[in-house]
């Protein structure tokens, strides 16, 4: 004991703490230009006695006070380098690196520089599984031992009694049996069929969304996609994620930054190796130096394709392949896994995650892709709603998630605040010491509720 108090209460650790606060300054600029910033983090030094053991579930916002001296409205949680919730102040290693994550965002993986190795649990084998970071912006890891040479084969012999079809571009991925129902298009060559219920799908995806640190929802995927390229088949630079005219078009928020649903999280499993050609590319990320030594070859190759009418000089194909030589780019190698996130830890969008899918010249390719979502993405449960404040007074907005709750905005006398939501999704509004709750319903698509003096769900 020191003076009435515990030796351990003046103890302290040196810590980095990465928070979207440290680089949220310029959120409305790099939300029109969709615009990540990695967070490098900020060091502050952290005393035992700034932290309240009576309340482990306010550790992220009293950790949020000790850093900043100030708090964000709205739940968060706080990760390791791990990606293991750190609950209480026992629990911080000191000289590491941590990551505050506001509810309802989604945890990344972040490293401080390319080549870094993150070793973590949870593979299919005593291996740990290994992901090791290409790139920080845009954010690209190469993972490996995630997956078993008999998954890989459960994937392909599922395609080979499937019907493949043309891979097509859009939102709408497949009708109630599986078919594409998208738009085909120059820019994708592919072939591809839908694996989203068979067993291994099944698992390897519950694998997928641990590593992510998102607790398994089916309703936040959108199933694996497995993809046969021919030599000189591609798909053209995009995008995974659905931006501010997709939005606009489809009435539904897809800027996670202010609470909407997108595709979060890309992952590419080749299921076999080519010996040249058939990478993942990120045009809009670093040069790379190429390597001169497959040159030859390679333009060999892409003429004799020239040559049999499989591709066209001077077209998309053609052109892709300097772009797949000297810019940031995988290998198809069987076994491994890319993993790139499409937005940040602000919830921006990157335009930097454009990616394509360089056509193969030595042999066929195949791989399945998987699509995490940071929330539901069905469309059939999407519904709009319209809270009407009918009070004299300021309401505050607030979404009930399924752990905690998760503010909004504030909600003026006379005014409304609108969003597009799902069915089963609650809101809470809270005025002094009234409260009132809403549940979104099945019918009718369009909903309005409205805060009246007589009509409070419950009074404190």
């Amino acid at each position: 004991m020191v003076g009435g108090f515990a030796a351990e209460e003046f103890s302290f650790k040196s810590v980095r703490v990465r928070d979207p606060i440290n680089t949220m300054a310029t959120i409305d600029e790099d939300r029109a230009r969709y615009r990540c910033r990695p967070d490098p983090g900020k060091h502050a030094l952290l005393f035992a006695q700034n932290f309240s053991s009576s309340n482990p579930e306010d550790f992220c916002q009293q950790l949020r006070f000790a850093v900043h001296g100030y708090q964000e409205p709205g739940k968060c949680l706080v990760y390791d380098d791990k990606g293991k919730t750190v609950a209480e102040f026992g629990e911080l290693k000191n000289e590491t690196a941590i990551s505050v994550v506001p509810s309802p965002l989604p945890y990344l993986w972040q490293a401080d520089t390319i080549g870094e190795v993150i070793r973590i649990e949870g593979g299919p084998t005593e291996k740990l599984v290994e992901m090791e970071a290409l790139s920080i912006e845009p954010r690209v890891y190469k993972i490996r031992n995630l997956l078993t040479d008999e998954e890989i084969e459960a994937f392909i012999s599922f395609a080979h009694t499937q019907k493949m079809d043309r891979s097509t571009v859009g939102e709408v991925l497949k009708d109630a049996v599986g078919q594409n129902l998208g738009l085909q298009d120059a820019d994708r060559t592919s072939q591809n069929t839908w694996d989203t219920d068979s067993d291994h799908a099944v698992k390897i995806q519950k694998r997928v969304f641990d590593l992510l640190r998102v607790p398994y929802n089916r309703d936040w995927a959108d199933g694996f996609q497995i993809l046969h390229y021919e030599p000189g088949q591609f798909y053209n630079s995009h995008e995974d994620w659905f931006g501010a005219e997709d939005s606009v078009k489809q009435n539904r928020n897809f800027d996670p930054s202010s609470g909407g649903a997108n595709r979060f999280a890309t992952l590419f499993l080749y299921l076999s190796t080519v010996e040249l050609g058939g990478e993942t590319v990120f045009p809009k990320a670093a040069d790379v130096e190429e390597d001169m030594s497959t040159r030859p070859r390679g333009e060999a190759l892409r003429a004799k394709l020239v040559a049999n009418g499989t591709i066209r000089q001077g077209g998309l194909e053609w052109t892709l392949f300097d772009t797949c030589r000297k810019k940031l780019h995988t290998k198809p190698v069987k076994g491994e896994v890319v993993l790139f996130y499409n937005l940040d830890t602000r919830g921006v969008l990157d335009v930097k995650a454009q990616h394509g899918a360089c056509a193969p010249l030595t042999s066929d390719k195949w791989g399945a892709n998987l699509w995490i979502w940071n929330g539901p993405y069905y469309i059939d449960q999407a519904r709009t709603a319209d809270f009407v404040n009918d009070l004299t007074t300021e309401v505050s907005a607030f979404w009930e998630g399924s752990e905690e709750e998760v503010f909004l905005d504030t909600v003026a006398p006379g005014t409304s605040y609108q969003s597009f939501t799902f069915v089963g999704h609650t809101f809470v509004f809270r005025s002094g010491t009234k409260s009132w709750k809403f549940t979104i319903a099945e019918e009718p698509e369009k909903q309005a509720y409205h805060m009246k003096p007589n009509n409070f769900h419950s009074e404190l």
